[in-house]
């Protein structure tokens, strides 16, 4: 039933992107009388154009309460198609396709789906709920590449943009979880990470990317050249990344520095620390409890530590184990996989996977399993950095 629901709010959208679309485009890529066609479909559907896309949302849950009848019932598949007339989608696909003529593509992409997110009794609904959008995003594709009764070659893509957490969450409800096709984004390749940067730059600046560095920023921080020393201290996204640059160029601009100096920076970290510090808890905050009052346990310990220490330092919680898989699976917390690297990685299966290869080598190599405190959280909890000229 949830499936269809999100067929019928994906599709419709995708409609009313089309005829938008037409408003702006020429002629000989939208066409016109086949739009107006499809106008007239969504009226028929009771979609209106006029609407935001919350509205559409509240108007589907008035119509399914409507049919409903408040009775205490569960909706069928029958009530949700008597609504939403769903029964009008496969002549709606149809004349999408036909009102773009020469395209022969169409994207959807999903994004903010972590807004309500939070500890309540309805993360189960919301699971289900994300859960059901995920299996109709592969119908939708498949209705837009061969539905609608047109010999038309179409591609559709439907993309969720879905935090690393949520998502194993959701598949703890799915009958099949290991079906459920994901890609993991990650940003390990540091080029890629600093080349957002020096375009952001490039772009506001109207100059080379490549000239930020020397134009902006101190040549070293703690020893480190600058772009590595923000690489090092900082969580491998570039939100991260533009956030504490953005911190540091605050900091100079307020103590009236022409470019940005180690002080800056270092002042800037404790700002970004606690930023890190923050989306740590928010992210996390649908696994545990008072999570704030267990991080404060690492105050001003060492970042790198045994396993027993960490095992001393989570003595207190009654769920020490479970704690210390989600600090290793948010890079709180990184293992030391051979001689002093230390790996951070996002993701529970991920997590365990290096655990296991950490395990292995310290026992290969008759030394104890260590485990490090990801840089990005030192400076809120005054950690210190002991690794910072390993």
């Amino acid at each position: 039933m949830l499936t269809m629901i999100w067929k019928y709010v994906v599709q419709t959208e995708v409609a009313l992107r089309v005829i938008a679309e037409s408003d702006v485009s020429p002629g000989h890529l939208i066409d016109g009388e086949v739009v107006d066609d499809l106008r007239n479909l969504l009226s028929h559907m009771s979609v209106s154009a006029e609407s935001s896309f919350t509205d559409r949302i509240e108007s589907v849950v008035r119509r399914l309460e409507k049919v409903h009848g408040g009775q205490g019932l569960t909706l069928t598949p029958q009530d949700v198609a008597k609504a939403l007339r769903t029964d009008g989608l496969s002549r709606l696909v149809q004349l999408t396709k036909a009102a773009l003529r020469e395209k022969t593509r169409i994207a959807v992409l999903v994004d903010n789906l972590d807004k309500n997110w939070e500890p309540s009794d309805q993360l189960e609904s919301l699971s289900r709920l994300i859960l059901a959008l995920l299996v109709a995003s592969g119908k939708i594709e498949k209705d837009f590449e061969h539905g609608g009764g047109s010999a038309q070659e179409f591609e559709c893509a439907v993309s969720l943009f879905i935090r690393t957490d949520i998502l194993e969450a959701v598949k703890k409800y799915a009958r099949e979880p290991d079906k459920i096709g994901s890609r993991t984004v990650d940003w390990n390749d540091e080029q890629l990470l600093v080349r957002v940067l020096e375009e952001r730059y490039q772009v506001n600046s109207r100059q080379s990317g490549g000239t930020m560095w020397a134009e902006l920023f101190c040549d070293e921080v703690q020893g480190l050249p600058t772009r590595d020393y923000l690489l090092w201290r900082v969580l491998r996204r570039p939100r991260d990344f533009i956030y504490m640059a953005n911190a540091a160029l605050t900091t100079a601009i307020n103590r009236k520095h022409d470019r940005i100096d180690a002080s800056d920076i270092l002042y800037a970290e404790k700002e970004y620390s606690r930023f890190a510090i923050e989306a740590l808890l928010v992210e996390s905050s649908s696994a545990f409890d008072e999570l704030e009052e267990m991080l404060f346990e690492f105050a001003g310990v060492g970042a790198t530590m045994s396993e027993q220490e960490l095992d001393d330092i989570l003595k207190s919680e009654q769920n020490a184990d479970q704690i210390k898989w989600w600090l290793m699976s948010t890079s709180f917390l990184g293992v030391e996989t051979s001689g002093g690297k230390f790996d951070y990685v996002e993701g529970l299966d991920v997590s365990r996977r290096k655990l296991r290869v950490a395990q292995r080598n310290s026992s290969n190599n008759d030394r104890v399993l260590r485990f490090q405190v990801h840089p990005a959280f030192r400076a809120y909890l005054e950690i210190v950095d002991d690794d910072l000229h390993a």
